[in-house]
């Protein structure tokens, strides 16, 4: 399965361009590190000279490889905040634009976010942030928050625009004055079509899946204290993801749910895994717009989500998913007993998902909003 997008027609590929798309990690299979692999193929797709820019290198970068495109490895740009290093890699973005002649500086994920938009400043190119969720959003270390809130609004006066991929991402940048408000542009994260898997009449137990990597942000705790109160249904849980799983194997053998969970590590097949499954869950601490709710709306799953970030844009409430507050151990537990008390809205509302995701969050419709940003600033400059 191909999973790049077709070529796009659109007005801002009739000039040829040359872009640079930096990330701070093109390695584990994230939501940011899919979204800039994507984009950039389809602009390199379109005709335009494309070079992705990232400090660690892994699967998506091979993936990325494998499409054709140039992936520049610059070690020195890492994801802590770290000065000297920091500054490194901005001298070392500034001179790679000059010398490649760069028109536009596409970045994504804070830590790159900050150092490219130094950086296109330094070397005078103009550049577009895609905040994939804020470093200082509700659920993030309040010192990490703060810090990050301070470098975001400097940096916010040398930004020729950011995009965010939720509404709520939007409000928070505009309380928190990263930019100016006419500056700032939502568009909601999207994926390449791939088509439906036949599903067949459900037997066994309800296959549920937590696409998410161990680590802070996400939180698999909350997710497994929730069914090891409904040992009397019949499910199964796969968690797929990397990271440290050492914990949560713990924590299921401690509540005695441990035989019913599959732990599968880092994946590069979670379209094939989500169409075995019936029902996707995301229990997490803070968010953007998470794509794996967009991956199992293409593949007709419901959804049960907590309402941290974006995840609640992406569902309609009691239509094609709930969405629960965070750390409520019996919210998440009493939707996830409403599906298995009624196998019957398990399908219902799967099917409103996928067509949901169909009218709302293809990635043909995400591209062109997001070219359009990068006309406007192309235009402005």
């Amino acid at each position: 399965m191909n999973p790049f997008p077709d070529p796009l027609s659109h007005p801002i590929f009739a000039q040829k361009r040359r872009v640079a798309v930096v990330i701070t990690r093109l390695a584990e299979f994230g939501g940011a590190q899919l979204h800039a692999r994507d984009l950039a193929a389809a602009m390199q797709h379109a005709g335009w000279q494309v070079v992705v820019v990232t400090g660690a290198l892994g699967p998506v970068s091979d993936t990325a490889r494998q499409a054709g495109l140039e992936v520049v490895h610059l070690p020195e740009l890492c994801r802590e905040i770290a000065p000297l290093r920091d500054l490194r890699s901005t001298l070392a973005l500034a001179r790679l634009f000059r010398s490649r002649n760069i028109d536009l500086v596409c970045a994504h994920s804070s830590k790159a976010g900050i150092v490219a938009r130094i950086a296109a400043r330094l070397s005078g190119r103009p550049a577009v942030f895609t905040a994939h969720g804020w470093a200082f959003t509700d659920g993030i270390p309040a010192r990490t928050a703060a810090l990050y809130r301070v470098i975001e609004r400097a940096v916010g006066r040398i930004t020729d625009h950011v995009i965010c991929v939720s509404e709520n991402d939007r409000r928070i940048g505009l309380a928190a004055r990263a930019v100016v408000p006419s500056r700032m542009t939502t568009v909601h994260n999207g994926m390449p079509d791939i088509p439906l898997a036949p599903r067949p009449p459900h037997h066994g137990p309800l296959q549920i899946i937590q696409v998410a990597r161990f680590s802070d942000q996400k939180n698999h705790a909350l997710l497994l204290r929730a069914l090891a109160g409904l040992t009397g249904h019949d499910w199964h849980l796969a968690l797929a993801g990397g990271g440290d799983d050492g914990p949560m194997r713990q924590l299921a053998a401690e509540l005695g749910i441990a035989s019913r969970i599959d732990f599968l590590g880092e994946r590069a097949d979670v379209p094939d895994l989500l169409a075995q499954s019936d029902l996707a869950c995301l229990a997490t601490n803070w968010e953007g717009f998470p794509l794996v709710c967009v991956e199992a709306m293409r593949a007709g799953l419901p959804l049960v989500v907590n309402a941290v970030g974006g995840t609640a844009e992406a569902i309609v409430e009691g239509e094609t998913g709930f969405s629960v507050p965070r750390d409520d151990v019996a919210a998440f537990r009493a939707r996830l007993a409403h599906f298995l008390q009624n196998p019957s809205e398990v399908a219902r509302m799967g099917q409103a998902a996928r067509q949901r995701f169909e009218r709302e969050f293809t990635f043909a419709r995400m591209a062109s909003r997001t070219f359009d940003v990068y006309g406007r600033v192309l235009a402005g400059r």
